[in-house]
């Protein structure tokens, strides 16, 4: 009897999501202690977060899912630890929180430097296009991009 005691998984995932109603809640000189905290805290937890960026309303996230986690589960740890610290760390600013809402589309392995490029060039990225034109981009030809626009893009923010 052969025994498969064994599995290999690959899912790489960009993840985003936003804060409520694209509120500017996520300051500039606090942006790299935050996602110093989300990939610090996603190294204790066995997540494997390969690249992470954003701007004052959003993050990005590139993340190698394992074969025993969710995606919801890694994005409501990330979201939870990252929420619990910045009310901690800025209680004058809180409550702190997160968008329920967000947004994962799977990454092919021909794709993840692109992908990792793209997260990393946020802060050029929004010096020419919006996030509902960003998200645009991200779709592509592969998914209808209002799918990824209702889901992070309140009507009355959407053009």
């Amino acid at each position: 009897m052969i025994k498969n005691t064994n599995s290999f998984v690959l899912n790489w995932l960009h993840l985003i999501w936003t804060t409520p109603n694209l509120e500017p809640l996520l300051k500039e000189d606090r942006q790299e202690d935050i996602f110093t905290l989300i990939s610090l805290d996603c190294q204790d937890k066995g997540i494997d977060l390969e690249e992470i960026n954003g701007e004052v309303d959003h993050v990005h996230v590139l993340i190698r899912l394992r074969r025993t986690q969710t995606i919801a589960g890694v994005v409501n740890h990330m979201k939870g630890c990252s929420s619990r610290w910045m009310e901690e760390e800025w209680p004058e600013e809180s409550p702190f929180g997160w968008k329920k809402r967000y947004a994962g589309v799977s990454v092919g392995l021909d794709r993840v430097e692109e992908v990792r490029q793209f997260i990393r060039n946020q802060k050029i990225i929004h010096q020419k296009i919006t996030l509902q034109q960003e998200l645009e981009v991200i779709a592509g030809s592969h998914i209808p991009p209002e799918n990824l626009v209702k889901v992070l893009i309140p009507k009355d923010k959407r053009k």
